[in-house]
């Protein structure tokens, strides 16, 4: 006794929360001593909504809806669905659904509660998925006036991810563990669901599924003093009975042993990986979300290894929980931003992943089903290597790890599979053009409809032109000259023909593709921000791209539209041809972003930001509607592309962080948003070196504090100044450096270079200028879009010009700081600190003029 109140006493030290020990009530009856769930910012509470939830462990998935709707999985089987909480009330023959009495849906990053009441009992469902076991743990946390009986229901499946199947699957009540085992006659593939306190009361066919939902019912007494968890265990995959069993028990031997780790992985995600503190929580709360909902998509399959998969969602009466598979294109497109917040283990491990499974002749598969150990997934079906962009994808997201990590080994393990990718990739330009061609190469940008009748598409153009670029530097460091030279040369002959071709000087913007015969498909879509955001476009046909990009043809307060609302082809839900991407949103922001284009870039974070936000917990939408805030029916809810756009775009987008730790150097060029005064990164990893920036914003000085704990290395800082602004003097710990002021794309731009050590101290000095800022509201679930689009703003002599879009008829307001240095307006009126914007008559579109004083 004594030893256990010791042991209580330093559990509660150690952690704040309560433990949780398991009570043995008789040698077969088992519960929990409760314990409570940590809440912090990211907790959520609200009316259950069909929204939907997941719960994600490395080998096991709870997929289900905040009305209590839940199918599970262990990778790679489906093993049941419709699992379900029915409840038998005092003087009620008849069991009622649980959803009648949905009062509250609460989730946090360990655990999601549904809870379920009446006059008769209060009920909370706690949903508990391990980190590294194949199982779950559902604890009933209850309070009952009179006895209350739980029904669960559940339709058994166990059976593997489509294409893969079986048959021959039974499921039969176990007396020695009060649990339903669910196998199949080779005993390959098994699960168990129970609960000590439970009794079966359903007799179903033992050597069949039954056609109707299987059942265990749990009393719940009438509560005393004495309060207790009751716990519900499902375990199984494809693993031997035995060792299921084990998983079983070991699930009900201390659940809180489970929740605990989960929160501490989850605190040490955050605290070891790239850190934000903006003035904006929410954003801040979305950024977190989506490297929450990016770490979750790192699974362990039993026959075919750890990787990235896509995404996830309910599979309903299908074979595959939402993009729940290995896709390459999607493990390496979102390999960037891990990158980018210093999240190294699964980018390096989905690379190896892939190369593993590459084609004889180089190319980079696609799309690899969870159950293709239990197939001939690669003879017997036509999607393996359906795309072509995956292959360059690959070769850059190599070389995107190998830089940021400085990992060598890895690079020249890799080497030869880099060779083979390389040379697969140049045997598709069957013109001689530098580029890859969709017709032998496979599928880029779209997957169906008249748009894919082409020869080469932006996105694949701009993905393989980059990769050549990324090859050239990774042969450099691995010594292979003629590799260098003839990616040198690729990159040069590509680059070029990717800046003449898809100029299209009639729309005066780059367009979607190239077709069979040459012609050009005069698209307006936002694919053409990809190889801006590479830094491949610059210049005038950047900025006029861009002010397409941001005008009301493709940008909504949710995202970007896959294509222009003014092409003869436009449908807001159709996948391909109109439909908004959070995906392509972040490419387009982040190339905002790299032309300086500010507002615009910022209007499509803040969109990103508000998908994490308003659906799913923690997750983020595939696809939404074209017209209103709202996605669509087929729409995956949990994509990791969707956030890998927000964490990109916040990263290198709006705090301009880039660095390469072989040549030991990070540039830093925030564009942070006139209405912050601060903003604090710590936790920026890269070789040796673990550093903190923080920026600060007062009237007349912007002042940088950077704390580095490794070894020396350079340091290149740029910031956007306010309009009209003089710098007076450029200071790092106190002393006088060297600065640069540049104009580019309409802004001038501060540049100067230090060597960091340790602190380092950064103050520059300025009067006063004038910046512009959006005053929009956010758009609520199923508006539509009707907000003010700024397409670009310029420092142009001695004025100001600002091009905007607008419905006609509507008056719209901009911020301004120090509206007092204003001497005139055009296209406006300056009333206090706000431009008033009205669009009269037809107008929707002009242009602003402002002069400042002297």
């Amino acid at each position: 006794m004594r030893k256990d109140l010791i042991s209580s006493i330093f559990l509660i030290v150690l952690f704040p929360l309560s433990f949780s020990i398991c009570e043995e009530i008789t040698s077969t009856k088992v519960s929990v001593k409760p314990f409570d769930i940590y809440k912090d910012f990211l907790y959520l509470s609200r009316f259950p909504t069909n929204n939907y939830f997941d719960q994600i462990g490395r080998k096991f998935a709870i997929l289900g809806e905040e009305t209590g709707d839940i199918e599970v999985w262990g990778f790679p089987v489906k093993i049941l669905k419709n699992l379900e909480l029915s409840f038998i009330f005092p003087d009620r023959a008849e069991p009622e659904k649980g959803y009648k009495f949905l009062k509250r849906f609460e989730a946090t990053p360990e655990t999601k509660i549904i809870t379920y009441s009446n006059q008769y009992f209060t009920l909370k469902e706690i949903i508990i998925v391990p980190r590294n076991l194949p199982g779950a743990i559902l604890l009933l946390d209850f309070s009952c006036v009179k006895p209350v009986e739980v029904i669960v229901n559940f339709i058994p499946s166990l059976q593997p991810m489509w294409p893969a199947g079986i048959g021959g699957q039974y499921c039969f009540w176990d007396e020695s563990l009060n649990a339903y085992v669910i196998s199949e006659s080779s005993r390959k593939l098994n699960a168990i669901i129970g609960s000590p306190l439970s009794k079966k009361i359903s007799s179903p066919p033992a050597h069949q599924f039954s056609d109707s939902p299987y059942q265990f019912k749990i009393q719940l007494p009438k509560m005393d003093e004495r309060k207790y968890f009751i716990p519900i265990v499902i375990a199984g995959g494809k693993y031997p009975r035995e060792d299921v069993k084990k998983v079983y028990q070991e699930l009900l031997g201390n659940p809180y042993k489970f929740y605990e780790e989960n929160l501490n992985y989850r605190k040490d995600l955050m605290n070891n990986t790239l850190r934000i503190e903006p003035p904006d929580p929410e954003i801040n709360k979305a950024f977190l979300f989506a490297k929450l909902a990016l770490d979750s998509l790192f699974i362990e399959n039993p026959d075919l290894g750890s990787c990235l998969v896509a995404g996830f969602g309910k599979s309903g009466s299908s074979g595959r929980p939402g993009f729940g598979w290995f896709f390459g294109g999607d493990s390496f497109i979102n390999s960037l931003s891990l990158l980018a917040s210093g999240d190294f283990k699964p980018v390096k491990s989905s690379l190896e992943f892939f190369r593993k499974f590459q084609r004889e002749d180089g190319k980079i598969s696609h799309e690899i089903s969870q159950s293709a150990g239990m197939i001939n997934w690669f003879e017997d079906y036509p999607f393996a290597f359906i795309h072509g962009d995956t292959t360059p994808y690959y070769i850059l997201a190599c070389y995107e790890y190998v830089k940021r990590t400085g990992d060598i080994p890895f690079l020249k393990e890799s080497w030869d599979s880099l060779k083979k990718a390389f040379k697969w990739c140049i045997s598709t330009d069957e013109n001689g053009d530098g580029l890859m061609d969709n017709k032998k190469a496979g599928l880029g940008a779209l997957e169906f409809g008249q748009m894919i009748d082409i020869r080469t598409d932006i996105y694949l153009g701009s993905i393989w032109v980059k990769a050549t670029e990324s090859f050239s530097k990774m042969a450099e460091i691995i010594g292979d000259k003629d590799s260098k030279r003839i990616s040198e040369e690729l990159f040069q002959k590509g680059l070029k023909t990717l800046k003449d071709k898809f100029w299209d000087e009639g729309k005066n913007s780059y367009i979607y593709a190239i077709g069979e015969r040459e012609e050009k498909v005069d698209a307006i879509t936002p694919w053409a921000s990809f190889p801006i955001s590479f830094g491949l476009f610059d210049g005038e046909r950047a900025i006029k791209t861009i002010e397409r990009i941001s005008s009301t043809e493709i940008s909504t307060p949710w995202g970007c539209r896959i294509l222009s609302r003014k092409d003869k082809i436009y449908d807001p839900l159709n996948y391909n041809y109109g439909a908004v991407w959070p995906f392509i949103t972040g490419f387009a922001s982040l190339s905002m972003y790299k032309i300086y284009q500010d507002l615009p870039a910022f209007y499509l974070l803040n969109g990103l930001a508000k998908n994490h936000l308003e659906f799913s917990y923690s997750s983020c939408h595939e696809v939404f509607s074209g017209e209103n805030f709202i996605p669509l029916d087929e729409s995956v809810p949990h994509q990791g592309f969707s956030s890998n756009a927000l964490i990109l775009s916040l990263i290198n987008g709006l705090l301009g962080i880039s660095l390469d730790s072989l040549k030991n150097y990070l540039y830093f060029e925030p564009k942070i948003p006139p209405q912050w005064d601060f903003v604090n990164v710590e936790n920026i990893i890269f070789g040796e070196n673990k550093l903190s920036l923080f920026l600060k914003k007062r009237k007349q000085a912007i002042s940088l504090k950077i704390k580095s704990s490794g070894k020396p290395f350079n340091f290149f800082f740029s910031i956007p100044l306010p309009f009209d602004s003089k710098v007076k003097s450029v200071e790092s710990n106190g002393k006088g450096i060297p600065f640069k002021i540049k104009n580019l794309y309409g802004r001038d731009i501060l540049e100067t270079k230090l060597n960091v050590k340790e602190e380092t101290d950064l103050e520059i000095r300025l009067n006063e200028g004038v910046y512009f800022y959006s005053t929009e509201r956010m758009v609520s679930v199923g508006d539509s879009d009707d907000t003010l689009k700024i397409t670009g703003i310029y420092w142009k002599g001695n004025k100001i010009e600002i091009n905007v879009e607008g419905i006609s008829g509507k008056n719209y307001l901009l911020g301004v700081t120090n509206p007092e240095r204003i001497k005139r307006v055009e296209g406006a009126k300056l009333e206090g600190e706000n431009l008033v914007i009205s669009f009269e008559g037809k107008e929707e579109r002009k242009s602003i003029f402002i002069w400042l004083e002297k």
